[in-house]
């Protein structure tokens, strides 16, 4: 409530200014990523930044500032002045998980960020390895509760996306499975496909390509309808299993000293780029989903989910120093 006062406030001083002529932005644009080059958000960003680069008139770059689940680069962006020239585009690690995993993550997501509004979200894929015996998710599920304790699962590390995603769907389920935690995807991708693990939980679109050569196995995707680049890969209510749901987002947001006017005006302009058919096809090829939201609508996005992630924590029973 005090960030949308101070937004609505500040919208009414600077759109004086920005009407009497003066101009933004002035210089250079930077849009900070926590991941490094060639990932989901990286591609996204990198494209988004051609675009408001061609509205705005200055250069729009990506900074990428990987390390610590995203506190690397949610710490650089909160000591930048809220002059509308650093922005970051984030998951739900930055916005909603670092806060419950860690005691100190050395930011506030609620107090330190103006939400700008998600671009796109991805579900999350069950995929196994190749000669794993379950068909679909229902068969799945049922091998697993006839099996407690066997199956493994490979993750991104404790507390990870994957960690998260199969604790939840374990505790809705009843089921037992132990985690195999890697620090390298590609690692744990090999290890899957030659059969060394049984499963994963993974943002599908970059494991498409190993299902289509034959290497992995797609089950369902988590998210409310099919995903663009896996069509025939049926989601996980159309199974059955309607109450589980869980996708990962990237959302754009700056200090939240930023003023409203501005704020919105990155809002409007980045919701004119995101409707343009590259954009789209950009969003597809890494297997996400367009959202177009407002600042408001953002911001109340994100108390629902940090509501959702504190269940998965919980599930997961893991603690981060």
């Amino acid at each position: 409530m005090k960030l949308l006062k101070h937004l609505v406030a500040s919208a009414l001083v600077v759109a004086c200014g920005l009407a009497a002529g003066q101009t933004w932005p002035t210089k250079q644009v930077r849009i900070v990523v926590g991941y490094g080059a060639g990932g989901p958000g990286d591609i996204i960003a990198r494209a988004l930044a051609i675009k408001l680069t061609a509205a705005w008139g200055q250069p729009v770059v990506v900074d990428n500032k990987p390390g610590a689940n995203e506190i690397v680069a949610a710490v650089d962006v909160i000591k930048q002045p809220g002059d509308g020239h650093t922005l970051i585009l984030g998951t739900d690690a930055l916005y909603s998980f670092n806060q419950l995993l860690r005691s100190k993550p050395g930011y506030d997501a609620a107090k330190d960020f103006a939400p700008i509004g998600r671009l796109g979200q991805s579900p999350l894929g069950i995929f196994v390895r190749p000669d794993f015996p379950a068909k679909d998710i229902k068969e799945f599920v049922a091998y697993a509760k006839a099996n407690p304790g066997k199956l493994n699962y490979a993750s991104t590390g404790v507390g990870g996306i994957t960690h998260l995603a199969v604790s939840w769907m374990s505790k809705l389920y009843g089921l037992d499975m132990v985690q195999a935690p890697y620090n390298a995807v590609p690692l744990l991708m090999q290890d899957l496909s030659a059969g060394r693990t049984d499963m994963t939980m993974l943002a599908t679109g970059p494991l498409m390509p190993f299902v289509n050569s034959g290497k992995l196995r797609a089950l369902a995707v988590a998210g409310p309808t099919r995903v663009a680049i896996a069509p025939n890969v049926p989601t996980f209510a159309e199974s059955g299993f309607p109450e589980y749901e869980t996708f990962f987002y990237m959302g754009l947001s700056a200090p939240s000293s930023m003023p409203g006017a501005i704020v919105n005006k990155i809002a409007a302009d980045v919701a004119v780029a995101m409707k343009t058919e590259d954009m789209l096809r950009t969003l597809t090829n890494v297997g996400f989903q367009p959202v177009t939201e407002t600042p408001a609508q953002f911001a109340a996005f994100l108390v629902t989910d940090r509501a959702n992630a504190a269940k998965r924590v919980e599930a997961a029973n893991v603690k981060m120093e």
